[in-house]
Order: structure tokens, then C-alpha cells, then sequence
């Protein structure tokens, strides 16, 4: 519920771009709200954890699935 409505509150401060370190399939309403409002969505997820109402977003998102964090995670 805290990201919902911290990301709420970015978007009436003009921010562009959102980062998520979730693939959660609960978050997929937000990430469609924020792609109909022409918001950049990136999401980064841990292989095998991207829920399926996430992976069913076709336009407008992006995401990477990772191992483990490090520096080399946008390689």
C-alpha cells in the first residue's frame, strides 16, 4: 500500500520514470495506471517472480529479470 501512495504522490510532482523492485501481479494495476498516464514503468524482479498479470502488460514497460543485485544488473 506505501509504494501505491508514495507513487501517487510522485506523479503529482511531474516525475517521469519509476523504478520497482517488484513483479508482484498486485502491483500491475498501478503499473498500468502509471503507463496510461505516459509514465516510464521499470520493473526488476527476481528470476522466476514476475507475476503473470505483469508479464500480460504489453506496452509501455520494461523489465528485467535478475539473479542477484550487483553492479552489472542493466548489463
Amino acid at each position: 500500500m506505501e509504494i501505491s501512495i508514495d507513487a501517487h504522490k510522485a506523479i503529482k510532482n511531474d516525475f517521469e520514470s519509476f523504478l520497482f523492485f517488484s513483479g508482484d501481479g498486485d502491483f500491475a494495476p498501478l503499473y498500468k495506471l502509471l503507463i496510461s498516464l505516459h509514465k516510464q514503468v521499470i520493473v526488476i524482479f527476481a528470476h522466476g517472480h514476475m507475476g503473470k498479470e505483469v508479464y500480460q502488460i504489453e506496452k509501455r514497460i520494461f523489465t528485467k529479470a535478475v539473479d542477484k543485485l550487483g553492479v552489472d544488473i542493466f548489463v
